[in-house]
């Protein structure tokens, strides 16, 4: 879909579902090659919809997609160092990178596990 400059995980408390379950989340970030935040939305979410993702919601600044086949949820956000501080070890290597930050995305992809024990 594009060339991952960085990727990591983490486990979330927010739940994303009704079970009770921790979310494990992957954080990438993504160059699409394009211009700006804006374009690199539009082919994302042009590239996730051809692979199968269903669209959930789009506001101005992300949408929200679901995929049935992969039992998965995934954002898709313009890149904002705020939103990866969750994941230090990606914010900290993707700043040792020449790259442009502004037609960067972020994807967010969150599994839905069983209650923790």
């Amino acid at each position: 879909m594009g060339t991952v400059q960085v990727e990591g995980s983490y486990e979330t408390a927010q739940n994303i579902s009704d079970n009770g379950g921790a979310s494990i989340a992957h954080a990438f970030v993504l160059d699409l090659g394009s211009v700006n935040a804006q374009e690199a939305m539009r082919k994302a979410m042009r590239l996730l919809q051809e692979r199968g993702w269903h669209l959930i919601e789009t506001d101005p600044t992300g949408a929200s997609m679901s995929s049935a086949k992969w039992g998965t949820y995934l954002s898709v956000d313009p890149f904002e160092p705020k939103a990866l501080q969750d994941t230090p070890d990606v914010l900290n290597t993707l700043q040792g990178k020449s790259v442009h930050a502004e037609a960067l995305l972020i994807v967010d992809m969150r599994w839905i596990g069983e209650p923790r024990k």
